[in-house]
């Protein structure tokens, strides 16, 4: 377990910037892989660049904001996707983050998959805009329509 040095660039950049951070730690599921272990590798990581996590106890924020949220995850068995979820929507509301809602919409594809009866279903997150049914999605060379919307709690919306 270790952050990579892509990711090491915007760690020591996100001072600077005003980056807010939610840290998935992922492959959670791997044989023999201990969580508690992981976790504490890389808030020693974080640490290393002044930055603290939630489970730190530490009092106040670290030269680069308040602490972060590192949250276990598996992209496999789906464990701990709904936290990191959870995490982001918390996040983006102490941040009062707001999109301009007459924007076409842009984001982030987290996950897609084929299911029975709905066909292709993607996992999005919307950084700014609106999108409605019908809508056209466009995910590297993939293109498609929008059918359903539903919130993370499932939902359905209409925008």
């Amino acid at each position: 377990v270790e952050i990579i040095n892509f990711y090491k660039s915007i760690v020591q950049g996100s001072g600077d910037s005003g980056i807010a951070m939610v840290v998935a730690l992922n492959k959670i599921d791997k044989p023999g892989v201990d969580v508690d272990a992981a976790k504490r590798k890389v808030e020693n990581q974080l640490l290393e660049h002044g930055i603290i996590s939630e489970g730190m106890n530490m009092s106040g924020t670290s030269e680069f904001g308040p602490p972060v949220q590192i949250i276990p995850t598996s992209g496999l068995t789906g464990l701990g996707l709904d936290d990191l979820m959870e995490g982001l929507v918390l996040q983006s509301e102490i941040m009062d983050l707001q999109a301009d809602d007459t924007a076409l919409a842009e984001g982030i594809v987290m996950d897609a998959r084929l299911e029975k009866g709905l066909g292709v279903v993607a996992d999005c997150i919307i950084r700014w805009g609106s999108m409605e049914r019908n809508d056209v999605i466009v995910s590297g060379n993939q293109v498609g329509r929008v059918k359903i919307l539903r919130d993370v709690n499932g939902k359905v919306l209409k925008q």
